[in-house]
């Protein structure tokens, strides 16, 4: 047995060898990590047992974002950098420890989420599928309340881009699919009116 599975933290050798040490050296993160850290934050994002870990799902439930069940899809952001949009793990330079940041544009501030110990284990537990209720109900909401940063920063995004459109006659409304392998994706509705 691994000295770190006799403790409560399961990934604390990891998160100080491989995250935190990492970083301290100024490389970068193994993808590794990072997929299983993207794959644990959109099983609490969408309340589904997905897989997708090159991007960040942001889905609400229509009117409320911090839902258990969020299926109406909002919007991805890429991890790997493409138009402005990227997910990373860096070291945070005021408090010199880990941090998950998400960059929706080059002209928007970046949101930042502090990986404690704690937060990591629990986001690593999740993605290896845990359910979120097996945790303290305070990492839930912290996780949750990073999906709030993140959708004030979509919004201030789209409000930047967004056009005045007239005369509309639909609305689309674009839901999370699940396949068998745990992958989501959108499918679109129309709805007339």
């Amino acid at each position: 047995m691994k000295l770190w599975d006799l403790t409560i933290f399961q990934y604390a050798g990891e998160y100080l060898n491989d995250l935190y040490r990492v970083l301290q050296e100024g490389k970068k993160v193994p993808k590794s990590i990072t997929s299983r850290l993207i794959r644990g934050l959109n099983r609490i994002f969408t309340g589904l047992l997905v897989s997708n870990q090159d991007e960040l799902l942001l889905a609400t439930s229509g009117s409320y974002s911090q839902a258990r069940i969020s299926r109406v899809y909002e919007e991805s952001v890429s991890v790997a950098r493409k138009r402005g949009e990227s997910v990373s793990v860096e070291l945070d330079k005021n408090c010199k420890k880990p941090s998950l940041v998400v960059n929706l544009a080059s002209d928007v501030e970046p949101i930042r989420f502090n990986l404690t110990l704690t937060r990591y284990e629990y986001l690593s537990r999740v993605a290896e599928g845990a359910l979120p209720s097996s945790f303290s109900q305070e990492c839930y909401e912290d996780v949750l309340a990073f999906k709030t940063q993140v959708f004030k920063q979509l919004a201030l995004r789209q409000s930047m881009e967004s056009e005045d459109e007239d005369g509309e006659e639909a609305i689309n409304i674009r839901l999370l699919e699940v396949n068998s392998a745990g992958i989501a994706s959108e499918r679109t509705l129309e709805v007339y009116f």
